[in-house]
Parts: C-alpha cells; structure tokens; sequence
C-alpha cells in the first residue's frame, strides 16, 4: 500500500477542459491553477469558433486541441482522453469549477485503498454567478443504485488512466447521459470511493439538460431525460445478469417501502395534530360563541349609552344657547350700567346738582330728626299704656281680697 500512496501521489493529473468559448472558462482554469495538488496539466477541447488564449492563466500548462467543427460532448471527452498523458484523469466542463484542495483530496483518498481506482466528492450546486444554492449532490456510491439514476457529477471524479486502457470510452451515441454511461463502464471495473466533503462547485443553467424540477418527468415517454435514459436502459440491458435486475427491483422496493412507513408515521402525526386541532377548534369556537354574547350585551349597552349621550348632548346644546342669551344679557346690562354710570357722573358734576345740595343735606337732616322724635313719641306711649294695664291689674286683684 505504501507503493500504492507513493506512485499516487507523485502522478501527473491531466484534467480534460471541454469548451464551446464560455466566459466561465476562466473561471474555471483559475480553480485549477489554485490546485494544491502537483503536477497538473490541461487538455482544453475547444468546440467553439473562438481563440481561447485569453483565458490561460500563465502558470498553467494548458493544451489547446481548436476543433474545425463543434464536437459532441462525448466526441470532446474522447477527444482529451486520447490527448492526456497523466496517470490520473478528470473532467471539467467550462462552466463549473473546484476548490483549491480537490485534487489533493481525492488523490490521497484514492491512494489509500489499492482497490480504488476512482474517487468522487460532494458537489454543490450555485448559480451563474456564483452564489451557494442550497442542492447538494453527495451520495455514498451504490452500483444498484447508479443502474438507476446518475448521482456523480462529471468533474466530482478523478479516476486513473488505467480504466482507459482497460477499454472504458464516452459513447457518440448519448448526447445526454453520456457521462453516466461512462461510470457504469468503470462501475464494472472497480469499486468507487466517495469523500463527502464538498470540493466541487456545478453551475446551473449548464448545457447538460438533466436538471428537472419535477422528477415524475424523467418516466414520461415524451420528455427528452426520459428518452436520454431509456437510451442507456436500451444499451445496458443485455449487460446486467437477472441478479443485478432483481436487486435494483429490490431496492426500488425497499425504498417504496421506506417512503410507504414514512407517509404513514407522518399520517399517524397529522392524524394526532389533527385531534389536538379540532379540540383547538371547538375551543376557538366556544370562545367566539361567548365573544359573540359579551358582543352583545357590550352593543345594549352602548346603545343605552349613545341614547342618553345624545340626550346630554341636548341639553349642553340648550345651556349653550341659554349661556349665549346670558352672555348677551350681561353684555347689555353692562353697556347700560354704563350708560347709568355715565349719566350719574354728568349729574354730578351739573351746577344744579351742586347749587341743591344744602337743600338735600338739610332733607336728610330733618328726616333724620323726625325719625328720632317719632322713636321717642312711640316709646312714651308705650310706657304709658304700660302703666294703665299695670294699675288695672292690681285694682282688681285688691277688689278680690
């Protein structure tokens, strides 16, 4: 094993570039000169009508294969391998890119297991530009399972250059699925290692086609992934024995069964939430029933309320008219007071009024006078009366004895 990690590590890795003159291109040699991992060459398999020199990064060795007519995606991929000379081989398509450790990673990996000759990562989906989405392809690897479905992104996996060798070619027939086809020529070969960690980056809106929204349309007969597997289904058929058949069929099985036990634990717990709900509900609706009271009790009240608000406000709008009439009424009284006040003063200071005052003053004198003599005169007769019914009474009381 110690020969194994040796002569692993120290090989050169060619990664095989196809390109139709994306301006993610640069992108994605830039990745690669970032790689920790040495030596590294690049085969970029160019499809397109453009000079790609631009997008070479100095300090990367870069083999351009311009290509007089556009190659198919499995015409380019033939096309690199047969250009590569690394011990280890991996694909990258213009539009995605990797993590500085990606090769590192899946070198060292492979290197210590002698048995393994192909290791993929955890691959993350992200938009055009760049930014994380929250879909990530990272399966433990399953041959059953990769009968079924393609789970392994292309530039997940860095393979040795052995499995070329050995007869393991990309097939012009597929133009979609062509790299799935690809893995289950090698599945036959050797067992794959998968790294969980995530050092792959697939950015959506690729060329590939094989993102759907609705997964039920991979099985519709009209649509074009499904036609594209039926494809591979059709070449590999007679390739797998009853056994391997029989297990896929076990598989889907299983996991039907699996998704069967989850509908119904989580039918079980809808059912329960649905209990705890309507007892909620009837709750809620004896609560509303007694708002509804209280509501109307609050509305008879305030009905009484409003009646006698608008009486009070009818008897304010009298004792503001009646205020008003006041107002006015002193208003008047004042000015005549006034009027008075200002007569009275004109009198006063008249010559008349001041040549007649001895005579008032003598008026006042003498009724003052007479005021006293008639208290005397009436006081006196008092006396005298007092007097006479006194003697009267003692008269009679001497006539008695």
């Amino acid at each position: 094993m110690s020969e194994k990690s040796e002569s692993t590590t120290n090989k050169l890795v060619t990664i095989i570039c196809r390109s139709i003159g994306r301006p993610e291109l640069k992108s994605a040699l830039d990745s690669i000169s970032a790689q920790s991992y040495k030596p590294i060459e690049v085969v970029l398999i160019n499809s397109s009508e453009k000079r790609l020199e631009n997008f070479l990064p100095l300090d990367l060795q870069v083999t351009v294969l311009d290509q007089p007519t556009p190659l198919s995606r499995a015409d380019a991929a033939n096309a690199g391998i047969a250009a590569a000379k690394g011990g280890l081989l991996l694909f990258l398509d213009d539009d995605d890119y990797i993590s500085n450790d990606h090769i590192s990673n899946l070198a060292s990996k492979m290197c210590s297991d002698s048995s393994i000759r192909a290791v993929y990562s955890g691959t993350q989906k992200v938009t055009n530009d760049g930014k994380l989405l929250g879909q990530v392809y990272s399966t433990e690897f399953d041959p059953i399972l990769l009968m079924r479905d393609n789970y392994i992104p292309i530039h997940s996996m860095l393979f040795e250059k052995s499995l070329i060798d050995e007869g393991c070619r990309f097939d012009p027939q597929f133009e979609i699925y062509e790299d799935w086809d690809f893995w289950l020529q090698l599945a036959q070969k050797t067992k794959f290692l998968h790294i969980p960690k995530v050092t792959a980056y697939y950015r959506s809106g690729g060329e590939s086609g094989t993102a759907l929204s609705d997964e039920s349309k991979k099985y519709d007969p009209e649509n074009k992934i499904s036609k594209a597997r039926a494809q591979i289904f059709e070449k590999w058929k007679t390739q797998w024995t009853g056994g391997h058949i029989n297990k896929l069929i076990g598989q889907s099985y299983n996991e039907l069964a699996r998704h069967c036990d989850d509908l119904n634990t989580q039918l079980k717990i809808t059912g329960e939430q649905y209990d705890i709900l309507k007892t909620d509900l009837n709750k809620i609706n004896a609560d509303y029933e007694n708002l509804n009271r209280q509501k109307a009790k609050l509305e008879g009240v305030l009905a009484v309320i409003g009646s006698s608000l608008q009486e009070s406000l009818a008897k304010i709008s009298d004792l503001e008219v009646e205020v008003e009439h006041r107002v006015t009424t002193e208003k008047h009284l004042r000015l005549h007071e006034a009027q008075l006040q200002t007569s009275l003063n004109e009198i006063l200071s008249s010559r008349s009024w001041k040549f007649t005052s001895p005579f008032r003053k003598a008026r006042t004198v003498y009724k003052t006078v007479f005021k006293v003599l008639s208290f005397h005169k009436t006081k006196t007769h008092a006396e005298k009366t007092g007097v006479e019914k006194t003697n009267n009474i003692i008269s009679k009381n001497t006539s008695h004895e």
